[in-house]
């Protein structure tokens, strides 16, 4: 509305300060439902989250009473206090977020859109992006509240669409192990018996040429129980040496676009300075494709941020390394990875999940 006027007008605000008194009591309703599982850092984070929505809702009474006219204008009347709550809400939303992912006591999917809403709101009050702009993070927040709040409806969690798509997952994952482990209980073939040199067997004996009806005697040093163990172990050592390899060369590209991306920013910065934001989010108040670009791009760098978090289970050192992967893009995530690829000795899972996820 502010932006189709031009400005506040006083049934916006008051609409406005509706929408923002039952704010601060959401997240701290969720934590009295599903308190013993969210524990006390979701609390924490819930508290600072509804303060910060308590001093936004007092803005709007502040606006009306000073005849602020738009929100550019209310904000330099607020100066720090102002950001200092966005700082607030930011961060208990983020504990929050991180405890109910933890705990597993929400949906996974309500959780995540909450937390890329929060990610979203701080990456637009860094950056010089226009106001209005700043209504898509509130949007994808506001979107996440709506699915915890429904999971919470009786019945609703274990009757909601995303545990059967994560069963569905969990299953076909499980399949195709069940397939390989099929695949190589197959790939040992029994070996055909020969004959001995002995005389036939009598009962109760083992027949020469035959140890227990699993191991082939024969007159060859190597014998063929040995032939069928390494017909096992070769293929395992190959594998490994493959895996190793194409660890190897992800390796060397991590490089090459750490020392890429690297030199092009050196001599960027030499010639234009350091006045990124402004170009960025300039190209997309546009409207145009290079706005586009941008951001399906930042898009892009917040999903990065997201797993780099989650993926050290959202932690202080998680969250600061999710936002390092935010405003460093791919020269921050080719170090990254290249140190995490030799700190879980190549490994992919660990690699892709965490150190803790995986056993």
């Amino acid at each position: 509305m502010e932006w189709y006027q031009g400005g506040f007008s006083t049934a916006q605000l008051w609409l406005n300060y509706v929408a923002f008194l039952p704010m601060p009591w959401l997240l701290l309703g969720i934590c009295a439902v599903r308190a013993e599982a969210l524990g006390a850092c979701a609390l924490v984070g819930a508290v600072l989250y509804g303060f910060a929505f308590t001093y936004f809702a007092h803005t709007t009474l502040y606006a009306m009473a000073v005849g602020a006219p738009n929100y550019e204008s209310l904000w330099q009347q607020l100066g720090p206090t102002y950001t200092a709550h966005g700082a607030l809400m930011v961060i208990g939303g983020l504990l929050f977020a991180g405890a109910a992912l933890r705990s597993k006591s929400l949906p996974a999917i309500a959780v995540w859109l909450f937390s890329v809403g929060l990610f979203v709101n701080l990456v637009l009050a860094l950056a010089p992006a226009p106001d209005i702009m700043q209504t898509v993070g509130t949007a994808i927040r506001n979107a996440g509240l709506v699915g915890m709040g429904y999971a919470l409806l009786p019945g609703k969690h274990e009757n909601s669409l995303w545990p059967v798509v994560q069963a569905g997952l969990l299953a076909g994952l499980s399949a195709c192990g069940t397939v390989m482990r099929k695949r190589r209980r197959h790939s040992r073939v029994p070996l055909p018996r020969r004959a001995g040199m002995l005389p036939g067997p009598g009962k109760g004996s083992l027949e020469p040429g035959q140890l227990a009806g699993m191991v082939v005697l024969s007159d060859n040093p190597r014998t063929e129980a040995f032939a069928a163990l390494e017909s096992v172990a070769l293929p395992d050592l190959e594998s490994r040496s493959k895996e190793s390899k194409r660890m190897n060369a992800f390796r060397a590209f991590l490089v090459a676009v750490f020392l890429v991306i690297a030199g092009y920013t050196l001599v960027v910065v030499a010639n234009h300075g350091l006045n990124l934001l402004p170009v960025f989010f300039g190209d997309m108040t546009r409207m145009q494709w290079p706005g586009q670009f941008n951001l399906d791009f930042m898009c892009m760098l917040l999903l990065a941020g997201l797993w780099v978090s989650w993926r050290h289970r959202f932690s202080a050192a998680g969250v600061a390394l999710g936002l390092a992967a935010v405003f460093g893009g791919a020269l921050f995530l080719s170090a990254y990875l290249l140190i995490e690829s030799f700190r879980t000795s190549g490994d992919i899972r660990k690699l892709l999940m965490g150190v803790g996820r995986v056993t």
